[in-house]
C-alpha cells in the first residue's frame, strides 16, 4: 500500500510540472504574438517621410542632403542604398534628424567595396525606426534620387530648372543658390524668418523697458550706459546695479543668443559678462545665461562657456585663442542644440565675430530652469568684474546652419 501510494504522489507531481511546462510554451507563444502585434501597431502609426535634396559628388566624396518633413516616428538612422549601375551598396548612418530638419551625410571613397564613385546613378533611403517595443526596424524605401548622367533606366537624365530660381535641376544638379537671409521654397527664393523670441537695444532705461521684440525688462538701482555698435549699451558690473529680463525666452533644449560686447579693460582675464543666477540661487556669476542650470559665458583667462545641471558642468568649451583688448567690439553668439540639428552633429558652440571658435558634441539633457537674464552682477567679488557693455541683445528660439549663417551676415544690421 505505501508504494502504490507513493506511486499516485509521484504521477500527480509529474503531471503537475506536465501542466506549468505546458503553460509555460502557451505563454512564450503569446508573449510573442503579443509583441509581434505591438510593432505592427507601432509600426502602422509611424508616418516619417524623408526627402533627398540633393547629391553632390566632390574630390571623390559623396555628400547627400537630407530632409525629414512632417510625420510622427522615432527615427535612429537612415540606410542609403547607393548604386552605380552594375552594383549596389548600403551602408548605415546614425542620425537623430526631428521633423522639419536637415542634414548632409558625407560618404567617403573608402567606405565602398565595389561602388565607382564617379559613375554614381542612384541613391535611395530607407528609414530606421526604433519601435515601440524598444526594438530597431528599417522601413520600405520612401525617396530615391537620379545622380546626373543617368536616368536610373539607361536614359540620359536631363536637367530642368523650368520656373526654378533654387534647388534641384532633378539630375544632381542646382537650379541656383539663394543670396544670405533667403531660403529655397519649391524652387524659389523667399526671404527666411527668424525665429527671434527676444531683442532690446539696451540703450537706455526706456530701451530696457520696451523691448523691440518679447518680454520687457527691469532695470534694478542706476545703471550705467556706454557706445557699443549701434548705440549705447548697459554696463555690466558687480555694483548690484543691472537690467534683467525673463527666463521664459531662454530655450531648454535649443536656443541662440547673440549680443555686442565692448570690454573696458584689456584681456582675457576678465568675468561676468551677463549672468542668470540670482542670490536664490547662490549668487551672482559671470555668464551669460545661466550659472547652476543652463548656458553660461565668461571670458576667465579664455572664452569659456558651458552648459550645466545642478551637478555642475555637462558641456565644456574654450576659445584660447581670441584675444581682445580695451573697448575692441566684439560680436558674440552661442548656440545649443540637443538634438544636434546645426554643423553636422554639434550640440554647443560659440561664435566670436563671426567665427566659430569652439564647439563640441557631447549630449546632454533638457535644462530644467534658468534664472532671469541678468546683466550687471549682483554685488560679486570673488572675480574681477568685466565692466563690459552689452549692447543689442537677442534670443532665438530655433536652431539651423540657414538661421546661423543669416545672423552672423546680417550681425552689423541692428
Amino acid at each position: 500500500m505505501e508504494k502504490k501510494g507513493l506511486s499516485m504522489v509521484i504521477t500527480t507531481l509529474i503531471m503537475v510540472l506536465l501542466v506549468l511546462v505546458a503553460i509555460g510554451i502557451v505563454w512564450v507563444v503569446i508573449k510573442n504574438m503579443i509583441s509581434e502585434s505591438v510593432d505592427e501597431v507601432s509600426l502602422g502609426k509611424i508616418t516619417i517621410d524623408l526627402k533627398i535634396e540633393n547629391v553632390d559628388i566632390k574630390e571623390g566624396n559623396i555628400r547627400i542632403n537630407v530632409k525629414r518633413n512632417a510625420g510622427t516616428g522615432n527615427l535612429t538612422g537612415i540606410k542609403f542604398i547607393i548604386s552605380d549601375g552594375t552594383n549596389i551598396e548600403v551602408i548605415e548612418k546614425n542620425t537623430s534628424m526631428k521633423e522639419l530638419g536637415e542634414k548632409k551625410f558625407v560618404f567617403l571613397s573608402e567606405e565602398f567595396e565595389k561602388i565607382d564613385i564617379s559613375n554614381i546613378e542612384k541613391v535611395s533611403i530607407a528609414p530606421i525606426l526604433k519601435l515601440e517595443s524598444g526594438k530597431e526596424s528599417v522601413g520600405n524605401v520612401i525617396d530615391s534620387y537620379e545622380v546626373r548622367g543617368s536616368s536610373g533606366d539607361g536614359e540620359e537624365c536631363i536637367p530642368d530648372c523650368t520656373g526654378l530660381g533654387c534647388g534641384s535641376d532633378g539630375c544632381g544638379g542646382s537650379c541656383g543658390t539663394c543670396d544670405t537671409g533667403y531660403t529655397c521654397d519649391a524652387g524659389i527664393c523667399v526671404e527666411e524668418t527668424l525665429p527671434i523670441v527676444l531683442w532690446n537695444k539696451l540703450g537706455s532705461n526706456t530701451e530696457v523697458q520696451n523691448s523691440e521684440v518679447g518680454s520687457n525688462g527691469e532695470v534694478v538701482g542706476s545703471v550705467d550706459y556706454g557706445v557699443v555698435q549701434f548705440d549705447n549699451g548697459v554696463r555690466s558690473d558687480a555694483n548690484a546695479e543691472y537690467v534683467k529680463f525673463s527666463h521664459t525666452a531662454l530655450g531648454k533644449s535649443k536656443g541662440i543668443i547673440e549680443f555686442w560686447a565692448k570690454p573696458d579693460h584689456e584681456g582675457p582675464y576678465q568675468n561676468h559678462w551677463i549672468d542668470s543666477r540670482n542670490a536664490a540661487e547662490g549668487g551672482a556669476g559671470g555668464n551669460v545665461l545661466s550659472g547652476r542650470q543652463g548656458i553660461s559665458f565668461s571670458s576667465w583667462g579664455s572664452f569659456n562657456a558651458y552648459i550645466a545641471n545642478a551637478d555642475g558642468h555637462v558641456v565644456y568649451i574654450s576659445d584660447t585663442e581670441t584675444t581682445f583688448s580695451a573697448n575692441d567690439v566684439l560680436h558674440i553668439l552661442l548656440v545649443w542644440d540637443r538634438t544636434k540639428g546645426f554643423d553636422g552633429d554639434k550640440t554647443f558652440a560659440m561664435y566670436i565675430n563671426g567665427i566659430q571658435t569652439a564647439s563640441a558634441n557631447t549630449d546632454f539633457a533638457e535644462l530644467e530652469h534658468h534664472g532671469d537674464l541678468v546683466i550687471g552682477l549682483e554685488n560679486y567679488d570673488l572675480a574681477p568684474s568685466a565692466n563690459t557693455h552689452i549692447d543689442n541683445l537677442k534670443i532665438y528660439s530655433e536652431v539651423s546652419e540657414s538661421i546661423i549663417t543669416t545672423i552672423l551676415s546680417n550681425r552689423f544690421i541692428e
